[in-house]
């Protein structure tokens, strides 16, 4: 592929995401669950603790998003959210073409960020359009899916932590995210036993590394909620 090619394949998939995306910049696509993120950011905004003072049952990840939002474009703009959320798909829709490259060759990579940023929507708008917990867990695995690849590439344990951090932190938006943590052990046994690619000590190392990356970020946030006094709380609603 040719720079001038793989520029274009990037200009056109920023384009699909925008033109796809496009109708979440009117005010009749805002959602029942994008509501309810708001009133807990303005909430915690005014003070409140999440869980306690408002409560839903999604993990806090998303909350933090629109807390973010809030405090730099004002309150219940939503209208900010889901410019960022543009800007979150076209980043992820990119990422996954840099794994499809690094998989296979350029125009794998280029047809697999083209279907990302359109199959993403091929479902329902109430479903697909609105800024929720999928949008932002989707990039942190998708760049957990690419520290795994530079990681296995190079035996790096700092990339195979980064890689498990990542999906501790997408789990923190979706708790299923989790699943990937042994997707990619069960890669590195893999490639220990069928080809022999890897040895059993660096499977070892990489796989203590994934874990513990995946662990730091929500015993991180664990220990802050116990500061808070909240722990219990968003055990019981977030479960």
């Amino acid at each position: 592929m040719t720079r001038y090619q793989s520029r274009l394949v990037t200009v056109v998939i920023i384009a699909i995401v925008v033109i796809l995306r496009s109708p979440t910049l009117l005010p009749s696509l805002y959602t029942g669950d994008e509501g309810y993120y708001g009133i807990i950011a303005n909430d915690t905004l005014d003070g409140g603790k999440f869980y306690q003072t408002a409560v839903d049952t999604k993990p806090p990840g998303i909350y933090y998003i629109y807390v973010a939002v809030f405090k730099l474009a004002g309150k219940n703009n939503l209208l900010a959210v889901h410019v960022l959320a543009i800007f979150v798909v076209a980043a992820t829709a990119l990422v996954v073409r840099r794994i499809g490259a690094r998989v296979g060759d350029d125009w794998a990579g280029a047809w697999s960020g083209i279907g990302y940023a359109v199959f993403l929507h091929a479902y329902r708008p109430g479903d697909t359009l609105p800024a929720n917990t999928e949008i932002f867990a989707c990039l942190f695995l998708a760049l957990s899916a690419f520290a795994f690849l530079q990681g296995e590439r190079k035996a790096g344990c700092g990339w195979m932590f980064l890689s498990g951090a990542l999906v501790g932190v997408a789990t923190l938006f979706r708790q299923p995210s989790a699943v990937n943590v042994a997707v990619m052990l069960a890669c590195l046994v893999y490639a220990w036993l069928i080809p022999g690619t890897q040895t059993l000590g660096n499977v070892f190392r990489a796989g203590t590394s994934i874990v513990g990356g995946f662990v730091a970020p929500i015993a991180g946030l664990a220990l802050c909620y116990h500061w808070q006094g909240n722990l219990h709380d968003a055990y019981l609603e977030s479960a």
